[in-house]
Order: C-alpha cells, then sequence, then structure tokens
C-alpha cells in the first residue's frame, strides 16, 4: 500500500478505465470537471462494479462543490440523516458514514451513492445498495 509519501498521482482517465470496488487515492490529478464528468458516466451506469472512491487532491488544491455537482440532480442530505457501513478496506474497524451536507444521487437504475467533499481537499464516493 503506498503511503502520502509514496504518492503516484492518479488521473480522472484511471478511474474511469479502472475495474475496482474500491478505489483509494491520496493524490488525484483532475479537474473539477472531470470529477463531474465521472459522476456523470456513473449516473448513466458506467463503472457498476465501483463501491466506493475516496481521493485526496493534495496540498493547496480545493474544489468548488457546486462545479462538480453542476447539472447533476442530488439532493443534500439533511441533520438526522445518516448512513453508515463498514469501510470495505482492510484499514481495521472504521465505517464509512454519510451525513448532513452530503449530495445524494441516484443511478438510472435506482441506485443511490454519496458524495462527499470534505474541506474541498477529499471526496468520498459511496454506493449504498
Amino acid at each position: 500500500m503506498l503511503t502520502p509519501e509514496d504518492t503516484i498521482p492518479f488521473r480522472i482517465d484511471d478511474i474511469l478505465t479502472n475495474n475496482s470496488e474500491t478505489i483509494v487515492s491520496w493524490l488525484i490529478v483532475s479537474s473539477d470537471k472531470d470529477l463531474n464528468r465521472f459522476l456523470k458516466l456513473w449516473i448513466k451506469e458506467a463503472m457498476p462494479q465501483l463501491k466506493c472512491m475516496a481521493v485526496g487532491y493534495g496540498r493547496g488544491v480545493v474544489k468548488d462543490q457546486l462545479a462538480i455537482m453542476k447539472g447533476i440532480r442530488f439532493r443534500v442530505m439533511e441533520k438526522n440523516e445518516r448512513r453508515e457501513r463498514p469501510y470495505p478496506l482492510e484499514f481495521g474497524p472504521r465505517n464509512i458514514v454519510a451525513r448532513e451536507g452530503a449530495f445524494v444521487i441516484r443511478r438510472k437504475d435506482g441506485v443511490e451513492a454519496t458524495v462527499s467533499i470534505r474541506r474541498g481537499q477529499f471526496m468520498e464516493f459511496v454506493v449504498w445498495n
């Protein structure tokens, strides 16, 4: 496993061609438009095997949530909403938690996912089916 010190840039096109259930990258090289394209393709049922993606953007890079979600139908999770399940990786006893402020999107087949953008520097995409 790579650590943040051993980071290899991971581009959005690498994600689009990846066939993994889980993707974790400490440094992803992408624009807000690329992330928007990724979400729109997922909604159209691309990458059906993907269950969880957690990516960081590196120091000093801040993403614009509204630009990432532009043109995508979503709702924002409310204060009393919470979704939780075990994390799919061997990082120890940890859960994925989607909470207030996360964006909920729906794929064409009805499957829902949440998009959480934390401090503009980290995005967690989780499929809930």
